[in-house]
């Protein structure tokens, strides 16, 4: 079973990671109640999904969207694309 700290540390990573994605796609943002709690499901982990549900169910007050994805693509440490060395002169 997924610890307390475990599923902390994963949804503050998804929730920073969606907000990453709707900056680049604003149209998905316009789906989402200002109101509603987002939830997410990611379909390569069900232990997290399950978590995710029973805490959802306990949610009354506030409508919730569910956000399932088929995971994350692998961390970058560089946003740099095709980056190369060039030759210079010795100096």
């Amino acid at each position: 079973m997924i610890s307390q700290k475990e599923f902390e540390e994963k949804s503050l990573t998804l929730s920073l990671e969606f907000s990453k994605y709707l900056l680049e796609h604003e149209e998905l943002d316009s789906e989402i109640p200002t109101e509603a709690v987002v939830k997410f499901l990611p379909s390569n982990d069900p232990e997290y999904c399950e978590y995710v549900m029973r805490q959802a169910e306990r949610n009354d007050y506030r409508p919730v969207v569910f956000v399932e994805f088929d995971g994350l693509q692998p961390e970058r440490l560089s946003r740099m694309i095709n980056p190369r060395i060039l030759e210079t002169e010795a100096v």
